[in-house]
């Protein structure tokens, strides 16, 4: 297969303000990895046993990540920051990483029948960073995240993605090593994900008698907790 990598432009502007405060804008472009196959062979058609050739092409999407424009603005206390964000992701780029096959040759193609809907979403995060003695920091932070998802999937597809409300707390410490200066970070995140509730209408996806993929009916949601250790120092 064939992995089709991107790239993404990231433009960054910041200007100082009085009172210690400074203001970020960032713009970056959406990126996406594809894959791509071809497969080639031959197959036996019905009671006879004929063999008929195919060619197929296979693509998918392996990762996606939205354009985005970030606008910050930070304040300086001599007890820590505070940090307040609006972000802005343009999903009309994304495609659910559904296997679309094409083909040259008698079989049927694949069909997407998820007809998948995006919208543009903003992100509203805040941080509050302590100063503490010894060289050490706490940072407190939270942001709400809108699912990019608007498509109605009582109908057809499964694409799901609540909404999470997230809690982080943050540990800092900086300490001398042979002369060497080192940063330690220690950080705990609680992503809690908002019921969804799916009740599938009648037929299947094609219309016809029949149930549909997730029939009757199911709830997502639960909670994600993640711990991340880091280290980093000036050479």
């Amino acid at each position: 297969f064939v992995a089709k990598p991107s790239a993404a432009l990231i433009l960054s502007w910041s200007k100082q303000l009085e009172n210690s405060s400074k203001v970020l804008i960032t713009l970056q472009d959406e990126m996406k990895t594809k894959i791509r196959t071809q497969a080639d062979g031959i197959s036996p058609l019905g009671a006879g046993g004929a063999l008929v050739p195919f060619n197929l092409t296979l693509s998918s999407i392996l990762y996606y990540d939205p354009r985005i424009l970030r606008t910050s603005y930070l304040k300086t206390y001599s007890w820590g920051s505070f940090t307040s964000t609006l972000e802005l992701q343009d999903w009309s780029g994304y495609k659910s990483p559904a296997l679309d096959v094409k083909t040259q040759s008698i079989f049927n193609t694949g069909r997407d029948l998820e007809n998948l809907e995006t919208e543009l979403i903003a992100i509203p995060r805040i941080a509050i960073n302590f100063q503490l003695p010894s060289e050490n920091s706490l940072t407190l932070g939270t942001h709400y995240r809108k699912s990019p998802i608007k498509s109605n999937l009582n109908e057809t597809g499964s694409s799901i993605d609540p909404d999470v409300l997230a809690f982080n707390i943050g540990w800092s410490s900086r300490m001398s090593i042979l002369e060497e200066s080192f940063n330690f970070h220690l950080t705990l995140s609680h992503h809690q994900l908002m019921d969804v509730d799916v009740n599938k209408t009648a037929n299947n996806e094609l219309g016809a008698a029949g149930s549909k993929i997730g029939a009757p009916g199911y709830q997502a949601g639960g909670s994600i907790q993640a711990l991340a250790l880091g280290m980093d120092w000036a050479i």
